[in-house]
């Protein structure tokens, strides 16, 4: 695809003098292999690992991985190491030894680092490359990497909406056939509106530069996910690669450059998008990222009119529900509720969110909330199909929890009614016994107490006579003899227990 080489993303290597010494700019940075590696070099931005021991060129060593038995991990061309590193490093192949003779501008200059390195001291490396890794991440989960071929140029990069030329191949990985291949004509491909572009090439071109050519290693998940595309040969759950060339791109307007009109019809756009995504039904994930995107046009609505407020938040509300659309699809539930109550913060009574909402609840086993979502939905509108489906679920449930509880709690009645029987049967029998030893004791002290009743008797009288006699003068008044009702006996009431 290109005719540039395509390791020109490493650096070009300068032949070794009659020593076998090479001289990287100039005198600043020499290297002697003492053993050879194989295989490629490490490219701008890879992790290397390495074991090294270091020394000042009296031969003092003063540090050493290899006594540690801990090898050393850091990235090209981030600054995490000395300039000599950094450019001796990246002429290494794997398995290789080499003598790396750093000057004092390649390795801790004026300053040293004390104690152990002192200053403006030339130090020499016995490195050896244990492993590298060329990729990196393009996205942020790690499912999208790249391995940069030849690198571009400038800082700029294409953004969503920008124009790309691109030439490029697509094979599954271990596949020799491309399913794809664009190798010897460009094409022009509109990011975020093409969406036939596989999502992984298209998060791939917006991490690239002008001019750059890399290898995009993508997981299934930004190509053809689970289902795979027997049309193309390429089966389900498969890993997927992309050889790519950026060779020109012009970048999309960004929302701070458009006014109310632009920003609109770009929300409108992106809507359509997230739709045609969520269709395909590849990734929801992507689908969601598109949503959202649209979601976020308007982030303050200030200085908007009444009806450009209301015409922005159908909008919006209409992608949230989409978006908690997508969380139902995905079983994320709570991410459902969350959703749906956002919407519901904009437009209280939008039926498809009470809807989406209630369901939640009613799958979470929240049935409270789910009836009072569902029955205000059916409220709004009584004919939908999905919000009367899902309210005779729910009272399914209810009916069922309700024959549950009445099977439970009424067995455990009906054993306390016939524990209650037993108990009063029992006491029953046991009163009619005390009644009965009563009764007998009462025979044998009768006659014992009738004299004692009597005489208790008169000495009453005596008492009566006497204060009746009192209260009048001291002068005797006869006693009325009255009758003594006779008393009723007091029920006993049959023990609730």
């Amino acid at each position: 695809m290109s005719t540039r080489p395509a390791e020109s993303a490493a650096p070009v290597v300068p032949e070794p003098d009659a020593d076998g010494v090479i001289h990287i700019d100039g005198d600043k940075l020499k290297k002697k292999i003492i053993k050879e590696g194989t295989g490629q070099r490490p490219t701008d931005r890879a992790e290397v690992k390495v074991h090294y021991t270091g020394r000042l060129l009296d031969g003092t060593e003063f540090d050493s991985s290899k006594k540690r038995n801990e090898p050393f991990t850091f990235k090209l061309g981030r600054g995490q190491v000395i300039k000599g590193w950094e450019k001796g490093v990246a002429t290494m192949r794997v398995g290789e030894h080499a003598i790396l003779t750093c000057s004092p501008e390649y390795a801790y200059g004026e300053r040293g680092s004390p104690p152990t390195i002192p200053p403006n001291a030339t130090l020499e490396f016995e490195v050896e490359l244990l492993s590298f890794d060329n990729t990196q991440k393009v996205t942020d989960d790690g499912c999208v990497k790249k391995s940069i071929q030849q690198t571009g140029e400038g800082y700029n990069r294409p953004n969503d909406f920008a124009t790309c030329t691109i030439k490029y191949t697509g094979r599954v990985k271990g596949s020799e056939k491309p399913f794809v291949d664009h190798s010897s004509e460009a094409v022009t491909v509109h990011l975020t509106q093409d969406t036939s572009l596989i999502w992984g090439l298209e998060e791939g071109v917006k991490n690239m530069l002008k001019g750059e050519r890399s290898i995009l290693f993508v997981s299934p998940m930004y190509g053809f996910g689970t289902r795979g595309d027997e049309s193309l040969g390429a089966p389900p759950n498969f890993d997927l690669e992309f050889d790519v060339e950026l060779l020109n791109f012009e970048k999309g307007k960004e929302s701070f450059e458009m006014d109310y009109e632009g920003k609109r019809d770009r929300m409108k756009t992106l809507k359509d998008c997230g739709n045609a995504h969520f269709k395909l039904g590849i990734a929801l994930d992507r689908a969601i990222k598109v949503y959202q995107k649209a979601i976020n046009m308007f982030q303050y609505e200030d200085s908007l009119e009444d009806a450009q407020k209301n015409d922005i938040h159908a909008l919006k509300v209409a992608c949230i529900s989409n978006v908690a659309v997508c969380k139902l699809k995905q079983g994320l539930i709570e991410e459902v509720v969350h959703q749906a109550t956002a919407g519901l913060n904009i437009q209280p009574r939008h039926v498809k969110l009470l809807y989406l909402r209630g369901l939640a609840h009613n799958r979470q086993n929240q049935l409270v909330e789910a009836e009072r979502d569902l029955k205000l939905a059916h409220e709004i509108d009584s004919k939908n199909v999905e919000v009367l489906r899902e309210l005779r679920t729910l009272q399914s449930k209810q009916r069922a929890i309700k024959d549950k509880e009445k099977n439970l709690f009424g067995g455990f009645f009906n054993k306390v009614r016939l524990v209650s029987e037993e108990e009063e049967k029992r006491m029953a029998e046991e009163t009619t016994k005390k009644k009965s030893m009563d009764f007998s004791s009462d025979e044998e002290s009768e006659h014992d107490s009738e004299a004692d009743d009597e005489e208790k008797e008169k000495d009453a009288k005596m008492e009566d006579v006497s204060a009746t006699n009192d209260m009048n003068g001291g002068e005797p008044v006869a006693a009325e003899s009255k009758p003594v009702p006779p008393v009723e006996p007091t029920p006993v009431e049959p023990s609730a227990s």
